[in-house]
Protein backbone atom coordinates (compact mmCIF):
# COMPACT_ATOMS: atom_id res chain seq x y z
CA UNK A 1 0.00 0.00 0.00
CA UNK A 2 1.38 3.50 -1.01
CA UNK A 3 2.22 6.22 1.86
CA UNK A 4 -0.73 8.17 2.43
CA UNK A 5 -3.06 6.21 0.46
CA UNK A 6 -6.15 5.17 2.64
CA UNK A 7 -6.09 1.11 3.21
CA UNK A 8 -8.84 -0.26 0.79
CA UNK A 9 -11.78 -2.51 2.93
CA UNK A 10 -10.12 -5.78 1.62
CA UNK A 11 -6.68 -5.19 3.11
CA UNK A 12 -8.86 -5.54 6.35
CA UNK A 13 -9.71 -8.77 5.71
CA UNK A 14 -7.45 -11.50 7.76
CA UNK A 15 -6.74 -14.30 5.14
CA UNK A 16 -9.80 -16.97 5.92
CA UNK A 17 -12.02 -14.06 5.17
CA UNK A 18 -9.73 -12.72 2.12
CA UNK A 19 -10.07 -16.30 0.88
CA UNK A 20 -13.95 -16.12 0.98
CA UNK A 21 -13.79 -12.94 -1.07
CA UNK A 22 -11.75 -14.45 -3.85
CA UNK A 23 -14.21 -17.33 -4.05
CA UNK A 24 -16.88 -14.78 -4.10
CA UNK A 25 -15.28 -12.76 -6.82
CA UNK A 26 -13.96 -15.52 -8.72
CA UNK A 27 -18.04 -16.36 -9.00
CA UNK A 28 -18.73 -13.04 -10.33
CA UNK A 29 -15.90 -12.78 -12.67
CA UNK A 30 -16.83 -15.71 -14.32
CA UNK A 31 -20.89 -15.73 -13.67
CA UNK A 32 -21.16 -18.95 -11.80
CA UNK A 33 -22.72 -19.81 -8.43
CA UNK A 34 -21.12 -19.38 -5.11
CA UNK A 35 -21.70 -20.97 -1.70
CA UNK A 36 -19.76 -19.75 1.36
CA UNK A 37 -20.11 -20.94 4.55
CA UNK A 38 -18.75 -18.83 7.42
CA UNK A 39 -19.19 -20.59 11.30
CA UNK A 40 -18.61 -17.89 14.12
CA UNK A 41 -19.06 -18.02 17.75
CA UNK A 42 -19.58 -14.16 18.59
CA UNK A 43 -22.30 -12.01 17.21
CA UNK A 44 -20.12 -9.09 17.02
CA UNK A 45 -17.56 -10.68 15.05
CA UNK A 46 -19.96 -11.60 12.69
CA UNK A 47 -20.81 -8.13 12.25
CA UNK A 48 -17.63 -6.73 11.83
CA UNK A 49 -16.37 -9.11 8.90
CA UNK A 50 -20.07 -8.72 7.21
CA UNK A 51 -19.18 -4.90 7.24
CA UNK A 52 -15.78 -5.13 5.61
CA UNK A 53 -16.82 -8.29 3.03
CA UNK A 54 -19.62 -5.56 1.72
CA UNK A 55 -17.27 -2.67 1.56
CA UNK A 56 -15.25 -4.85 -0.66
CA UNK A 57 -17.90 -6.28 -2.75
CA UNK A 58 -18.91 -3.02 -3.63
CA UNK A 59 -15.37 -2.44 -4.80
CA UNK A 60 -16.72 -5.14 -7.54
CA UNK A 61 -19.89 -3.27 -8.40
CA UNK A 62 -21.75 -5.80 -6.44
CA UNK A 63 -24.89 -5.35 -4.23
CA UNK A 64 -25.18 -6.55 -1.52
CA UNK A 65 -28.16 -8.05 0.83
CA UNK A 66 -28.86 -9.47 3.99
CA UNK A 67 -31.86 -12.53 4.77
CA UNK A 68 -32.81 -13.58 8.30
CA UNK A 69 -34.46 -16.94 8.30
CA UNK A 70 -37.86 -17.18 10.76
CA UNK A 71 -40.69 -19.57 10.57
CA UNK A 72 -42.02 -18.20 7.56
CA UNK A 73 -38.93 -17.65 5.44
CA UNK A 74 -37.08 -20.59 5.68
CA UNK A 75 -36.60 -21.61 2.16
CA UNK A 76 -33.35 -19.93 1.13
CA UNK A 77 -32.62 -21.68 -1.81
CA UNK A 78 -36.93 -20.08 -2.78
CA UNK A 79 -36.42 -17.01 -1.38
CA UNK A 80 -33.13 -16.03 -3.11
CA UNK A 81 -33.94 -17.23 -6.28
CA UNK A 82 -37.04 -14.79 -6.24
CA UNK A 83 -35.44 -11.97 -6.08
CA UNK A 84 -35.19 -9.47 -8.91
CA UNK A 85 -31.93 -8.13 -8.89
CA UNK A 86 -30.23 -11.43 -8.00
CA UNK A 87 -27.39 -11.18 -11.06
CA UNK A 88 -25.47 -8.57 -9.20
CA UNK A 89 -26.08 -9.13 -5.66
CA UNK A 90 -24.44 -10.95 -2.92
CA UNK A 91 -26.68 -12.80 -0.32
CA UNK A 92 -25.54 -13.01 3.70
CA UNK A 93 -27.71 -15.27 5.00
CA UNK A 94 -28.29 -16.62 8.65
CA UNK A 95 -30.69 -17.97 11.37
CA UNK A 96 -30.92 -21.28 10.33
CA UNK A 97 -31.90 -22.44 13.48
CA UNK A 98 -34.83 -20.25 13.66
CA UNK A 99 -36.92 -21.92 10.48
CA UNK A 100 -39.06 -23.34 12.52
CA UNK A 101 -40.73 -27.44 11.60
CA UNK A 102 -40.18 -30.02 13.60
CA UNK A 103 -37.00 -29.68 15.64
CA UNK A 104 -36.49 -26.28 13.72
CA UNK A 105 -35.15 -28.34 11.09
CA UNK A 106 -37.14 -26.81 7.86
CA UNK A 107 -34.76 -24.44 7.18
CA UNK A 108 -32.25 -27.42 6.73
CA UNK A 109 -34.39 -29.21 4.99
CA UNK A 110 -35.51 -26.84 1.98
CA UNK A 111 -31.68 -25.91 1.93
CA UNK A 112 -31.04 -29.99 1.14
CA UNK A 113 -34.25 -30.31 -1.06
CA UNK A 114 -34.20 -26.82 -3.18
CA UNK A 115 -30.15 -26.92 -3.27
CA UNK A 116 -30.05 -27.24 -7.06
CA UNK A 117 -32.19 -23.95 -7.46
CA UNK A 118 -28.94 -22.00 -5.70
CA UNK A 119 -26.99 -23.62 -8.72
CA UNK A 120 -29.09 -23.20 -11.25
CA UNK A 121 -29.58 -19.68 -10.76
CA UNK A 122 -26.02 -18.84 -10.43
CA UNK A 123 -26.89 -17.38 -6.39
CA UNK A 124 -23.88 -16.32 -4.48
CA UNK A 125 -24.56 -16.37 -1.13
CA UNK A 126 -22.44 -16.48 2.92
CA UNK A 127 -24.37 -18.23 4.83
CA UNK A 128 -23.86 -17.68 8.56
CA UNK A 129 -23.68 -20.45 10.69
CA UNK A 130 -23.54 -20.56 14.37
CA UNK A 131 -21.04 -22.99 15.89
CA UNK A 132 -24.58 -25.55 16.70
CA UNK A 133 -25.69 -24.88 13.32
CA UNK A 134 -22.59 -25.57 11.64
CA UNK A 135 -23.32 -28.88 13.49
CA UNK A 136 -26.23 -29.37 12.34
CA UNK A 137 -25.96 -28.45 8.44
CA UNK A 138 -24.48 -31.54 7.35
CA UNK A 139 -26.33 -33.93 9.36
CA UNK A 140 -29.96 -32.54 8.34
CA UNK A 141 -28.95 -31.28 4.68
CA UNK A 142 -25.65 -33.60 4.02
CA UNK A 143 -26.83 -32.91 0.36
CA UNK A 144 -26.66 -29.23 0.06
CA UNK A 145 -23.30 -29.51 2.61
CA UNK A 146 -21.59 -31.43 -0.60
CA UNK A 147 -22.71 -28.14 -2.76
CA UNK A 148 -20.58 -26.05 -0.92
CA UNK A 149 -17.55 -23.95 -2.05
CA UNK A 150 -15.73 -22.89 0.64
CA UNK A 151 -15.82 -23.01 4.30
CA UNK A 152 -14.10 -20.26 6.98
CA UNK A 153 -14.32 -20.38 10.68
CA UNK A 154 -14.29 -17.63 12.70
CA UNK A 155 -14.28 -18.95 16.12
CA UNK A 156 -12.17 -16.15 17.46
CA UNK A 157 -13.66 -13.44 20.26
CA UNK A 158 -14.33 -10.19 19.34
CA UNK A 159 -12.06 -6.96 19.34
CA UNK A 160 -12.23 -4.39 21.40
CA UNK A 161 -13.28 -2.03 18.16
CA UNK A 162 -15.88 -4.50 16.94
CA UNK A 163 -19.65 -3.77 16.55
CA UNK A 164 -21.87 -3.56 20.13
CA UNK A 165 -25.52 -3.47 20.46
CA UNK A 166 -27.09 -0.72 21.94
CA UNK A 167 -26.86 -1.07 26.10
CA UNK A 168 -24.22 -3.77 26.00
CA UNK A 169 -20.65 -2.38 27.89
CA UNK A 170 -17.22 -3.45 26.55
CA UNK A 171 -15.36 -5.43 28.69
CA UNK A 172 -12.18 -3.95 30.18
CA UNK A 173 -9.01 -6.08 29.53
CA UNK A 174 -8.41 -9.40 27.72
CA UNK A 175 -11.51 -10.83 26.68
CA UNK A 176 -9.75 -14.66 26.65
CA UNK A 177 -8.46 -13.90 29.56
CA UNK A 178 -11.38 -12.98 31.38
CA UNK A 179 -13.19 -15.59 29.64
CA UNK A 180 -11.05 -18.49 30.85
CA UNK A 181 -11.27 -16.70 34.66
CA UNK A 182 -15.08 -17.32 34.43
CA UNK A 183 -14.45 -20.60 33.34
CA UNK A 184 -12.39 -21.81 36.10
CA UNK A 185 -14.53 -20.43 38.58
CA UNK A 186 -16.90 -22.26 37.38
CA UNK A 187 -15.07 -25.62 37.05
CA UNK A 188 -14.15 -25.05 40.88
CA UNK A 189 -18.12 -24.23 41.60
CA UNK A 190 -19.98 -26.22 38.99
CA UNK A 191 -23.55 -26.63 41.44
CA UNK A 192 -23.27 -22.52 42.52
CA UNK A 193 -26.30 -20.46 40.13
CA UNK A 194 -23.49 -17.32 40.44
CA UNK A 195 -20.79 -18.53 39.16
CA UNK A 196 -22.85 -20.16 36.09
CA UNK A 197 -24.49 -16.75 35.57
CA UNK A 198 -21.31 -15.00 35.73
CA UNK A 199 -20.19 -16.69 33.16
CA UNK A 200 -23.50 -16.11 31.06
CA UNK A 201 -23.42 -12.76 31.33
CA UNK A 202 -19.60 -12.20 30.21
CA UNK A 203 -20.13 -14.65 27.10
CA UNK A 204 -23.43 -12.50 26.18
CA UNK A 205 -21.32 -8.99 26.54
CA UNK A 206 -18.99 -10.89 24.34
CA UNK A 207 -21.61 -11.25 21.71
CA UNK A 208 -21.57 -15.28 22.13
CA UNK A 209 -24.78 -16.08 22.49
CA UNK A 210 -25.39 -19.56 22.24
CA UNK A 211 -23.18 -20.11 24.79
CA UNK A 212 -24.34 -17.12 26.75
CA UNK A 213 -27.71 -19.12 26.27
CA UNK A 214 -26.65 -22.32 27.95
CA UNK A 215 -24.92 -21.05 30.77
CA UNK A 216 -28.56 -19.39 31.77
CA UNK A 217 -29.88 -22.28 31.51
CA UNK A 218 -27.91 -24.22 33.80
CA UNK A 219 -27.98 -21.24 36.29
CA UNK A 220 -31.84 -20.96 36.01
CA UNK A 221 -31.77 -24.59 36.88
CA UNK A 222 -29.68 -24.14 40.01
CA UNK A 223 -31.89 -21.46 40.98
CA UNK A 224 -35.23 -21.34 39.70
CA UNK A 225 -35.89 -18.61 41.87
CA UNK A 226 -33.68 -16.12 40.75
CA UNK A 227 -34.82 -13.56 38.31
CA UNK A 228 -30.80 -12.97 36.91
CA UNK A 229 -30.96 -15.82 34.47
CA UNK A 230 -34.12 -15.62 33.24
CA UNK A 231 -34.27 -12.34 32.37
CA UNK A 232 -30.69 -12.74 30.55
CA UNK A 233 -32.57 -15.60 28.37
CA UNK A 234 -35.47 -13.12 27.64
CA UNK A 235 -32.77 -10.49 26.53
CA UNK A 236 -31.18 -13.30 24.09
CA UNK A 237 -34.12 -14.17 22.91
CA UNK A 238 -35.33 -10.80 22.16
CA UNK A 239 -32.25 -10.58 20.37
CA UNK A 240 -33.06 -13.57 17.87
CA UNK A 241 -36.17 -12.43 16.90
CA UNK A 242 -37.99 -14.67 19.27
CA UNK A 243 -40.84 -12.56 21.09
CA UNK A 244 -42.63 -15.25 22.78
CA UNK A 245 -40.03 -17.15 24.24
CA UNK A 246 -38.80 -13.64 24.90
CA UNK A 247 -42.17 -13.22 26.76
CA UNK A 248 -42.08 -16.45 28.47
CA UNK A 249 -38.55 -15.66 30.15
CA UNK A 250 -39.71 -12.49 30.92
CA UNK A 251 -42.56 -13.78 33.02
CA UNK A 252 -40.16 -16.36 34.84
CA UNK A 253 -38.69 -13.49 35.83
CA UNK A 254 -41.81 -11.98 37.43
Amino acid sequence: MDAGQPPTPTQFLDGRAALALDELIQAIRWQRPCIVLAVYRSEFVRLRLQSRLEAALMQQGQRTATITVDPVRYDLPLLLSAEPLRAGTVFFASGMQWGGGRGRRNAYRALNLHRETLVENRLRVILWLTQSEGASLPRYAPDFWAFRHHVSEFLELPLPDDFLPTGVQPLEGDPSRTMDAAYGAVRGDPASSSTWLALAEIQSRLGCYEEARDSFRRAARLDPGGKAAWSGLARLYAHWGQPRLAARYRRRAG
